[in-house]
């Protein structure tokens, strides 16, 4: 937990983001910045480059490249890429006069590619940034989930096996295809339809062992059938002991280790 007047705890008891290394564990906070914390000593570090970057601390998303980096995608101040064993802290940053940087400042998600480009999910719009150069360039949106340049925030990203990105905004559910920019669009049917996306507010994704998406919503979780293209969804129901203990779903986590 957090403790005031105390460095050796949590910097801010916001939790936004988790990221595991071979080492331990990175813990992103909305408030007090990015922190490790060793699995061999239990103890809280803060890396001097990211304890000094004051603009760093309202944290809302980590990934972890195949090149053991830290991306960190905050509120207000673009991505940062961490590299620990180097101790060096690059930015990635939007800019009104440079055609190939960030859609936006404010940044909700990160996701790397199986090619080595990276997705970034900022309140404008999807941005891809090159492996070679980590040059940004926008991904223009179909029209079933945003008129040409209005502003989208995206939420949540995921890569399947076959190379399909999942884009999850708040305006509805895609499946984008990075090879040829196709999209395939999922909304929330205007009448409840069973079977359609229960809610347009889409807030973390996951691609589960056996294949299937799962979408959490800011109403509720809901689950793709491949085969089907229909969903399954979960509510809070107050009279039901085993329904969703809340309707609020902002994270996504399956445990693959057999229990």
């Amino acid at each position: 937990r957090h403790g005031r007047g105390d460095p050796r705890t949590l910097p801010n008891g916001w939790i936004s983001s988790l990221v595991a290394s071979e080492h331990g564990i990175w813990i992103g906070t909305d408030g007090g910045g990015v922190v490790f914390r060793n699995a061999v000593t239990g103890n809280l570090e803060a890396p001097a480059p990211l304890h000094d970057a004051s603009d760093l601390k309202r944290v809302r998303a980590l990934t972890r490249d195949r090149l053991g980096r830290i991306w960190i995608g905050s509120r207000d101040a673009g991505v940062a890429i961490f590299d620990a064993r180097a101790g060096e802290l690059r930015r990635i940053r939007h800019s009104s006069t440079e055609a190939n940087s960030l859609s936006d400042n404010s940044v909700f998600s990160i996701a790397h590619l199986r090619n080595g480009d990276t997705l970034v999910g900022t309140a404008r719009g999807l941005d891809r940034l090159s492996a070679a150069t980590t040059d940004a360039s926008r991904i223009p949106f179909p029209p079933e989930l945003a008129a040409p340049g209005q502003a989208l925030r995206v939420r949540a990203l995921t890569e399947t096996p076959d190379g399909m990105v999942w884009v999850g905004t708040d305006a509805g559910l895609g499946r984008y295809d990075p090879r040829d920019n196709r999209w395939r669009v999922y909304r929330a049917a205007s009448n409840g339809s069973a079977g359609t996306l229960p809610d347009n507010r889409v807030q973390a994704l996951l691609i589960d062992s056996q294949g299937r998406l799962w979408v959490g919503l800011l109403h509720g979780l809901a689950w793709l059938d491949p085969a089907s293209e229909t969903f399954s969804s979960y509510f809070r129901e107050e009279a039901q002991s085993r329904s969703l203990p809340d309707g609020y779903v902002i994270s996504l986590f399956e445990d693959r280790g057999g229990s």
